[in-house]
């Protein structure tokens, strides 16, 4: 742009639009990204590299900076400030991270150099860097993970983790806690359980070598 007037009329433009841009990264004529802008921010982002027509990644966003991605895999990533995360929902599991214990980046916002001297208008694009969010991976930067009961989706198990390895884990059936697990080195060693739902922890189960089952008592 050459005058500053243009300059300043273009920069006014991009700091208000509001709209969706797309892009044809290898020049296929088959776009494979696209970017819902509002006041000259990104708001969601959709990428579909391998060209499939099912999104990779879609990027929600607030005044450009990601807030939460859903992944290649449909796990949902949620980020205290981008890109630490706070949280991954992947299957039956939600995972909550150790502040600061996992950083994950798929994607690159950045301010385009327009030179129009104006305000910064925002993109975002694939790093292509991003690891798998293996369970292990995962849980090795988690402080806790819960896991509903996939026969009975009230029931829900919260496990508390130590450099991803299980040390604790609680049950609650509706909000009511049922059962309560203690583990040595990963395996359980022992549980106590209400099954009837009296309040009462009646059943109590002993573990062997490796975790196998080696007792129960009900009282």
């Amino acid at each position: 742009a050459g005058s500053a007037a243009v300059r300043k009329e273009i920069s006014s433009a991009l700091d208000s639009f509001d709209g969706i841009v797309s892009d044809d990264a290898n020049g296929d004529g088959i776009e494979d990204s696209w970017i819902q802008y509002r006041l000259g921010r990104p708001l969601e982002a959709v990428f579909d590299p391998n060209q499939d027509g099912h999104p990779d990644y879609t990027v929600s966003c607030n005044l450009g900076a990601p807030v939460s991605i859903v992944g290649p895999s449909g796990e949902t990533v949620t980020y205290d400030t981008y890109p630490n995360v706070r949280s991954v929902v992947k299957d039956r599991r939600e995972y909550t991270m150790t502040p600061l214990a996992l950083k994950w980046a798929p994607v690159i916002w950045k301010a385009e150099d327009f030179r129009l001297g104006g305000g910064d208008f925002y993109a975002i694009a694939l790093t292509g860097k991003d690891a798998p969010l293996t369970d292990r991976y995962l849980a090795s930067s988690s402080a806790f993970y819960t896991e509903r009961d996939e026969a009975d989706p009230k029931k829900l198990t919260r496990v508390s983790l130590n450099a991803g390895v299980p040390v604790s884990s609680e049950t609650s059936d509706n909000g009511r806690v049922v059962a309560q697990t203690t583990y040595a080195r990963g395996a359980p060693v022992s549980r106590i359980e209400d099954r009837d739902g009296d309040g009462y922890f009646e059943t109590r189960s002993l573990y062997g070598p490796e975790g196998k089952l080696s007792s129960v008592l009900v009282d």
